[in-house]
């Protein structure tokens, strides 16, 4: 599933006025999918699985108290237990982003906003953070910086600041 250059283009008003966002200040911008489903979960872990660019697997299991560098063969089982986590890395392009699950309701990334330092690298975060919102059927995703909801710049790819 690949979205084109001009969704991106419409959607985002330009980069000269996104770019102060991504200024590297030493922090990293976060990117949040609310209301997150088992389902959604489900399907966003197969869709990893299959996924070519994914770098990296971290997935903890407090059962068994261990680390596995792979999926969970029953996700499903695991989703609402306390203390599970699995950390996901994958290339897009130059930028690597981050998957990080925590809990249930929301699926939280990363991105250091010093790969993020073109127009060209910016279109190409946004197709992916839209392709990631249509596979786990997420309703919006919103752009921040690092642990500040409070100043999100970016939902489901429009500029709102």
């Amino acid at each position: 599933m690949q979205f084109s250059f001009a969704l991106c283009e419409s959607k985002l008003m330009n980069w000269k006025l996104a770019k102060e966002y991504f200024e590297d200040d030493g922090m990293l911008v976060d990117v949040y999918y609310e209301h997150m489903t088992t389902s959604g979960w489900e399907k966003l872990f197969g869709w990893l699985s299959a996924n070519s660019n994914v770098t990296s697997i971290n997935c903890y299991i407090p059962e068994s108290d261990e680390n596995s560098e792979k999926f969970p063969k029953d996700i499903n089982a695991y989703i609402d237990v306390s203390g599970f986590y699995c950390f996901v890395s994958m290339l897009v392009g130059d930028i690597t982003l981050f998957l990080r699950f925590y809990e249930k309701s929301e699926l939280e990334c990363d991105v250091s906003p010093s790969e993020i330092d073109s127009e060209e690298k910016l279109f190409a975060l946004l197709s992916i953070l839209e392709e990631i919102k249509v596979v786990t059927g997420s309703s919006r995703y919103l752009v921040c910086p690092e642990n500040s909801k409070e100043g999100v710049f970016i939902v489901n790819g429009e500029l709102v600041a």
